[in-house]
């Protein structure tokens, strides 16, 4: 997610509409040298099909710099909650949205090497075996965000997973793995960082209910498959967010954010294309 920040910082401070400064970043992130040349290298791409009113457009974002020490390399397509009305900051930033700290995307891996050490065929046959390790790709990923966004001390850790059924995903039933993170919220005090993408709403709306970097938990879906054809392991993902105020109110999205993110994870399609 650094790479988000530094093009942000060369070319989206002089925006003054938060819709614009989403719609620069993500022409930007697209065309950043890394995402083009790790899309090339990819066997297929990842268009977000379903895309609610209220969610941004999708970004990608190269992950080899994230995923260094996985020695895994790929593309994360991804949306959050876009601004709403006048309001100049994303709903992801607002405390009192369900779209709070809420994402939806898909990790395209390139997978001509077997990922993590096993055959990239049990992936569709035993998912339930890869499923922890398909969870690192989300915890450095979060973290990377959670750091960029200027917290001191990132948290990102999975905890309880089950399967949950399938999903008919890019015309095949894919199985659902419901999962569970612990991690800290990305609102800051700083207006700058991962704040200068969406926006801040003014402290004196938040900080008599909540903490920077808050305590968070992240509730949702893990779908992982792998398509030989085009030598890609791909990993779907959403989730909505449940936490308590300083008042000790306890708030959960996760429910209201259900039925949605699963249509959105049906409307993903893949298209393959020559290395």
């Amino acid at each position: 997610m650094k790479n988000i920040v530094l093009l942000l910082t060369v070319s989206i401070t002089m925006a003054s509409c938060q819709s614009v400064k989403l719609g620069l970043a993500r022409a930007l992130t697209a065309r950043d040298q890394a995402t083009v040349e790790q899309e090339r290298a990819n066997g297929a791409t990842v268009v977000l099909g379903t895309i609610p009113n209220g969610w941004t457009k999708p970004f990608k974002l190269a992950m080899n710099d994230i995923w260094r020490d996985l020695h895994l390399q790929g593309v994360n397509y991804f949306t959050f909650g876009g601004p709403q009305g006048a309001r100049s900051y994303s709903s992801r930033a607002d405390f009192r949205s369900s779209r709070y700290q809420a994402w939806m995307g898909v990790y395209a891996v390139d997978a001509r090497q077997n990922v993590f050490g096993r055959d990239n065929a049990l992936i569709n046959r035993s998912s339930a075996l890869f499923i922890r390790e398909f969870a690192r790709l989300a915890e450095h990923d979060q973290k990377a965000w959670l750091q960029t966004a200027g917290d001191p001390s990132p948290k990102a850790k999975s905890t309880r997973f089950r399967h949950a059924g399938t999903l008919r995903i890019d015309g095949a039933d894919r199985a659902v793995f419901e999962g569970t993170m612990e991690s800290h919220s990305d609102l800051s005090l700083s207006d700058k960082g991962v704040a200068s993408l969406l926006g801040r709403p003014k402290p004196s709306y938040w900080t008599s209910h909540l903490s920077a970097y808050h305590n968070v938990t992240l509730y949702g879906f893990y779908v992982p498959w792998y398509e030989p054809r085009s030598q890609t392991v791909f990993v779907a993902y959403a989730n909505g967010t449940s936490f308590q105020t300083i008042s000790g109110e306890s708030i959960d999205y996760a429910p209201i954010l259900r039925a949605e993110l699963r249509r959105m994870l049906e409307g993903v399609r893949i298209q393959e294309k020559t290395r």
